[in-house]
């Protein structure tokens, strides 16, 4: 089961429907969209959790700091219940 910071994350990428993918690459969450225009940059940048958006053209990048490997855990565990 996700927790809450996991769940706002997820909405505010579009939703579980729009996460091909979610990776944790040390610190950041790397997560490949279906329609990145679907994600809310300010509002993912605006969570407490969240320390820096980098979007790219093939993925997104959220950094995290350490939590990031349990996040993309749950993130993941929360797709695949959706």
């Amino acid at each position: 089961m996700s927790g809450g910071f996991e769940n706002a994350l997820i909405a505010l990428v579009g939703g579980a429907g729009n996460i091909h993918a979610v990776e944790a690459c040390f610190t950041r969450l790397r997560f490949r969209l279906a329609r990145p225009e679907a994600a809310d940059l300010a509002g993912i940048g605006a969570l407490a959790s969240v320390l820096g958006v980098y979007p790219a053209p093939e993925r997104l990048d959220v950094l995290v700091g350490p939590s990031a490997v349990e996040s993309a855990r749950r993130i993941r565990e929360a797709v695949s219940e959706s």
